[in-house]
């Protein structure tokens, strides 16, 4: 349970949409409840609401289970900048 409090801090200090806790144990219901007291997160692109804490197993994960969170564009930050001509490098010099 006190992981799933530090988990819920550190959303809050580092301003974190969603997180998401691993476990190898199976969560307590006390652990399941303060996740869900941690509320939802909508997702103004698709307008679908993902919990903001969610709690996963290790041996969820090898099922195939993946944390409910929004699809992303990976490269959405790098964007890659347009190429300049030759003679715009050379006007430079």
């Amino acid at each position: 349970m006190q992981m799933i409090r530090d988990l819920h801090s550190a959303m809050e200090r580092e301003k974190a949409p969603i997180g998401v806790s691993i476990t190898k144990a199976l969560p307590t219901k006390v652990m399941e409840r303060e996740a869900a007291a941690v509320g939802v997160f909508r997702a103004e692109a698709t307008g679908k609401s993902y919990p903001r804490l969610q709690i996963v197993t290790l041996a969820e994960l090898f099922d195939g289970k993946r944390p409910d969170i929004p699809c992303v564009d990976p490269t959405a930050a790098f964007r890659r900048a347009a190429c300049e001509t030759t003679e715009a490098q050379a006007r430079l010099l």
